[in-house]
C-alpha cells in the first residue's frame, strides 16, 4: 500500500510519523506502569516470583520503554520511529512469553500471554510489514514452548492444537486489522490533504478578491455580509480625491517600464496607508484614486473626517522617501500630488450589471471632492468647509477662501490642515 507519486508518499510518512509518536508515547507509559506494578503484585502473591521476573523486566523490558522515552525526546522523529515500535512490541512481548513459561511452567499460559501482547501492534497503529517482524519471535517462542511441552506429554492433543491455532488466529488477524488501519490512515491523509487544497484555493481566492476590490469591501464579502454593500443607501461619508501632478508630461520623458513600477509602487503605498486610517480605496483613476471613509464599515462623522485628513497627511510624508528611490529609477523629477476632501450626503452601494459590479459612491458630495483636489497646489491638502467643521476642534485649518466647483451653485469654502492638537 503505497502511493504512486513519490512525494506524496514522502509526504505521507512525515505525516505519519507525527500521527503516531502520542500513541507511541501512551504505549510506552503504559507498559512502563506495568512494569512497575506486576512486580509489586507478584511480592504480595510469591515472593520467589518476583525475584524470577525482575531480571528480564529490569534488565531488558524496562531499559527499553525508557531508551524509547528518550529518544523520542531528544531526537528528531524519522523512520527509526517505526523500528522503535517494533523493538517496544517485540521485548516486551518476548518477555512475557518468557516469564509465563519459565516463571509459571505452564506454555498455554505463554501462548494467552503472547497473544494479548501482539494486540498492541494494531492499537499503536504499526505498520503491517514491521508488526509482523515485531510480533512473529515471541508468538513463534510461544509455539516453540507448546510443542516443547506437547513433546513431552505435560498437555494434551486438543490444548496443543487449540494453542497453535491461536497464535495462526492472531497473527492473521493482527496482519489484516494492521492493513485496514494502514489503509484508513492513508485515507485520512487523503482527505487532509483535499481539505487542506480546498483551504489553500479559498485562501487563494481571497487574496485575489482583496487584490482587485477595496480591502474594507472584500471583508464584507468573506464574512458574508453582502447586504451590507449591494444595495446603494444614501449615508454621510468623506471622500477623498488625490492625483498626480503632471504625470501625463512626467510620463512621456521616462521609460514605460520605469513608469509601471512607479506607478505601482505609488499605488501600493497610499493603499497601504488609507487601508490603515480606515479608508476604503473606491478606485484607481489614471495617475488618481479615490478613497472612502464611512464606508462600508460606519464611523461617526467626526471620526471618518478626521482619519482622512491624518491618511492625506500621511500620503504627503511617504512622497519624499519614494521619490528618493525613483530617482534611482532615473524618473528625474520628484512627483507631487493635489488631495481634496469633502464630507456629506452620497449614495454608497455597488453600482453596474450583474457581470461586473463596483462599490462606490455617487452624488454631489463626490463632485465636490474631486472639484477642491483641483484647486489645491501641488504638495498641499485642501478640505471643505463640511469638513472643517467636524474637526475644527483638533485640527488647526487655515481659510483658502472660496472655489468654484462645476454643478454647484454656490462657492464652496475651503481650508488647508496645519497642525493637529493631540
Amino acid at each position: 500500500m503505497r502511493f504512486s507519486d513519490s512525494d506524496t508518499e514522502t509526504r505521507y510518512m512525515s505525516w505519519r510519523i507525527a500521527d503516531s509518536i502520542p500513541l507511541i508515547r501512551l504505549a510506552i507509559y503504559t507498559g512502563i506502569a506495568s512494569i512497575l506494578s506486576v512486580p509489586v503484585l507478584f511480592y504480595f502473591i510469591d515472593e520467589s516470583l518476583l525475584w524470577a521476573m525482575l531480571p528480564v523486566l529490569c534488565g531488558i523490558v524496562f531499559p527499553a520503554q525508557v531508551g524509547g522515552l528518550l529518544l523520542l525526546r531528544f531526537v528528531q522523529p524519522g523512520k527509526w520511529v517505526f523500528a522503535l515500535i517494533s523493538i517496544l512490541i517485540l521485548l516486551p512481548g518476548a518477555g512475557i512469553v518468557w516469564v509465563c513459561y519459565w516463571v509459571f511452567q505452564d506454555a498455554r499460559l505463554s501462548i494467552l500471554g503472547a497473544v494479548l501482547a501482539a494486540l498492541y501492534a494494531p492499537f499503536i497503529r504499526v505498520p503491517p510489514l514491521l508488526s509482523m517482524l515485531a510480533i512473529l519471535p515471541f508468538l513463534g517462542m510461544a509455539d516453540y514452548f507448546l510443542w516443547r511441552d506437547f513433546q513431552a506429554g505435560i498437555i494434551p492433543d486438543v490444548s496443543f492444537w487449540a494453542g497453535f491455532l491461536a497464535t495462526a488466529a492472531a497473527l492473521t488477524t493482527i496482519l489484516i486489522v494492521c492493513m485496514v488501519v494502514e489503509n484508513l490512515s492513508r485515507l485520512s491523509y487523503s482527505r487532509e490533504q483535499i481539505i487542506e487544497n480546498q483551504r489553500k484555493a479559498i485562501d487563494h481566492g481571497h487574496d485575489l478578491i482583496r487584490r482587485y476590490i477595496p480591502t474594507s469591501v472584500a471583508a464584507q464579502i468573506i464574512a458574508g455580509n453582502e447586504n451590507a454593500i449591494s444595495e446603494p443607501r444614501r449615508q454621510r461619508i468623506t471622500i477623498l480625491f488625490s492625483d498626480i501632478v503632471g504625470f501625463t508630461d512626467i510620463a512621456d520623458r521616462v521609460e514605460p517600464e520605469v513608469i509601471t513600477q512607479v506607478i505601482n509602487e505609488y499605488m501600493g503605498a497610499m493603499s497601504e496607508i488609507l487601508d490603515a486610517h480606515q479608508g476604503t480605496v473606491n478606485e484607481f483613476i489614471g495617475d488618481g484614486l479615490m478613497a472612502l471613509f464611512g464606508a462600508p464599515e460606519a464611523m461617526e462623522p467626526e471620526a471618518h473626517a478626521r482619519q482622512a485628513i491624518l491618511s492625506a497627511r500621511a500620503m504627503q510624508d511617504r512622497l519624499p522617501a519614494l521619490n528618493q528611490q525613483w530617482r534611482k529609477l532615473g524618473l528625474g523629477e520628484a512627483l507631487k500630488i493635489r488631495i481634496g476632501i469633502n464630507t456629506g450626503m452620497a449614495s454608497v452601494g455597488s453600482y453596474g450589471s450583474q457581470g461586473r459590479m463596483t462599490y462606490t459612491a455617487i452624488g454631489l458630495q463626490t463632485n465636490i471632492a474631486a472639484r477642491i483636489q483641483l484647486h489645491c497646489e501641488p504638495g498641499g491638502i485642501l478640505i471643505s468647509e463640511a469638513t472643517y467643521h467636524l474637526v475644527d476642534d483638533v485640527i488647526d485649518c487655515e481659510p483658502k477662501g472660496e472655489v468654484e466647483c462645476k454643478g454647484v451653485h454656490f462657492p464652496v469654502k475651503v481650508f488647508a490642515p496645519r497642525v493637529l492638537n493631540e
